[in-house]
């Protein structure tokens, strides 16, 4: 029978555990306490159209007790990674294949670099997720996962993951580019999310002023460039298709990083916005326009450290 682990028990990661569940796939959640205790008595809590359901599923707060994975999902905020690879190891030891939801592009060659025999897919959640006194929120489209492999064996894990997506009735596509899917995310995040919080302005106030319009669309053009450098290459027309993506939000749209910032909690700062940095720097590139980011969100007095010691939270936008 097909297995299916689920490291980190924030909105997302309770979302899909409790999908796969009540569609009837063995499948084991992996959270911390006291968080993990009131999930094993009361169960995962999900509001669809204002509607409450109940579904209990198998909880754990380590993976040495759990016997064999097919597919390990790796549900955690960039920062909290290091911690879910730890709690992974034991599963290392089979044949299992490491997904992972995390914004920005460099969690699948870290776990390339930690698990060197295990398959590893890149995926893409669409949806906003929220978790709200206990209740998993869903708002906006369906979620989907656009999902493929970095690695250059795994294809029966694979289809594996295909069909078990099908199985639990969650809308998902299979890209022979991932790459390319989580670069693109990127400058939608990364853009949105530094440009936001460095003018302290929502979606619609940044499409809205002539100057914030033309500050995104620099960053975003950046972010392609600095892909190009490192060998992934974006469509032409990327950039137009992801403004005209951000001019049909909420007026008040704002990214997952920015509401963190803002709130002053850890935040994905590093994976998103220090990323294109580090990125640019590595390919031998400048980073004009996020280092401009960088500087305009350090003299609002924002801290952008990614250490986190809460528990591993929701997930993307």
């Amino acid at each position: 029978m097909d297995k299916v682990v689920i490291i980190g028990a924030g909105a997302l990661g309770r979302f899909l555990a409790a999908r796969f569940v009540a569609a009837g796939i063995d499948c084991v959640l992996v959270g911390r306490e006291p968080g993990a205790s009131h999930l094993r008595t009361h169960g995962v809590l999900l509001d669809t159209a204002g509607e409450i359901s109940r579904v209990l599923v198998p909880i754990a707060i380590d993976c040495h007790q759990i016997a064999g994975a097919d597919i390990v999902i790796l549900c955690t905020k960039a920062g909290d990674l290091p911690q879910a690879l730890d709690l992974a190891q034991p599963l290392a030891a089979g044949q299992a294949a490491f997904v992972t939801v995390q914004n920005g592009v460099e969690a699948p060659s870290q776990v390339e670099a930690c698990f060197p025999r295990s398959a590893v897919m890149g995926s893409r959640i669409h949806g906003f997720f929220e978790l709200d006194d206990g209740v998993v929120r869903h708002v906006g489209v369906e979620p989907s996962v656009v999902f493929g492999l970095t690695t250059p064996f795994g294809s029966e894990r694979l289809r594996q993951f295909d069909t078990l997506l099908s199985q639990a009735g969650i809308m998902h596509r299979r890209s022979d580019g991932i790459a390319i899917e989580l670069w693109e995310k990127l400058v939608l995040a990364s853009a949105l999310g530094g440009v936001g919080t460095a003018m302290g302005r929502k979606a619609g106030e940044i499409m809205q002023d002539e100057q914030g319009r033309a500050f995104l669309e620099d960053a975003m053009r950046e972010i392609a460039k600095v892909a190009a450098a490192r060998g992934v290459p974006l469509p032409d027309d990327c950039v137009e298709r992801t403004l005209a993506f951000v001019a049909g939000f909420p007026p008040t749209a704002t990214t997952s990083m920015q509401r963190d910032l803002e709130a002053r909690r850890p935040s994905e700062y590093d994976c998103q916005v220090g990323a294109v940095i580090r990125l640019a720097a590595d390919a031998g590139e400048d980073a004009p326009v996020h280092r401009r980011i960088d500087a305009m969100i350090r003299a609002r007095g924002i801290n952008v450290s990614s250490a986190s010691e809460e528990a591993p939270s929701d997930r993307p936008e």
